[in-house]
């Protein structure tokens, strides 16, 4: 295994990890492809919220949501096969994490074509939604130690801090409540299950984010990825529990 020699070379390996630089003019397009698949995302999916209230309904269907998340798995790998020249392993990671998302999508809203009857409150969907967050997971430890190399002390302690603070307000008006008005043992482990695990992905990320290094595009796209998905997955788990989606 070759070890880069000097501290530039270390950095050089990590920025590669996280997003190479843009190439010369000739390849002015490629370099932005992101920007383009940005675009469709917004208007893609702001058109799905949107159609919900106005038309047309095909659009606010779940056959466009997963396209929605398939084209995120697809872009993923593309983007790690164009731009990243460290390991890989992270970003297939969080392809693999978006494809069970997208699996648990297909398995909840077609349950009764599968399996016949209505969604019960456990069900396979959940298999993969929970199974999603452990290659997410699972990336960002790689990123932490690609960045640091596993001995960043300060960051550890920053990030259980807040890791404590953020299980502490989610027991309060998360866990707890679910858990309670849970009928079943699977129905209450299912409702802990959910953002006990958004916790641990907060803990994570936010190692990663207070631990240092180089801060490329690829490294802040990221950090608000994982961040929409715990505001999104808070606000769900709020309305469910109040009666509201």
């Amino acid at each position: 295994i070759a070890v880069p020699a000097t501290d530039a070379e270390k950095l050089e390996m990590i920025r590669f990890t996280i997003l190479r630089r843009g190439g010369a003019f000739g390849h002015w397009l490629g370099d932005r492809a992101w920007l383009g698949f940005l675009g469709w995302m917004a208007v893609v999916t702001a058109g799905y919220g949107v159609s919900h209230f106005t038309g047309p309904h095909w659009l606010n269907s779940p056959l466009v949501f997963n396209v929605i998340g398939v084209s995120a798995v697809v872009a993923i790998l593309v983007g790690a096969r164009r731009n990243v020249r460290g390991r890989r392993l992270p970003w297939y990671l969080f392809a693999l994490g978006q494809t069970l998302y997208v699996l648990g999508d297909v398995f909840s809203d077609n349950y009764g074509l599968f399996f016949g009857g209505a969604l019960p409150s456990v069900s396979i969907a959940d298999a993969f939604y929970l199974t999603f967050y452990i290659p997410l997971i699972a990336g960002l430890l790689l990123l932490i130690r690609e960045r640091r190399g596993g001995q960043d002390r300060e960051s550890l302690v920053d990030s259980l801090v807040i890791t404590v603070a953020a299980a502490a307000f989610s027991w309060t008006f998360l866990m707890a409540p679910n858990a309670d008005q849970a009928s079943s043992l699977p129905t209450k482990l299912v409702a802990l299950a959910y953002p006990l695990m958004d916790v641990l992905v907060l803990g994570v990320l936010v190692r990663l984010l207070v631990a240092s290094g180089p801060r490329a595009i690829g490294f802040a796209l990221l950090i608000l990825g994982f961040l929409a998905q715990l505001v999104a997955d808070s606000i769900y788990g709020w309305q469910l529990l109040h009666g509201g989606y």
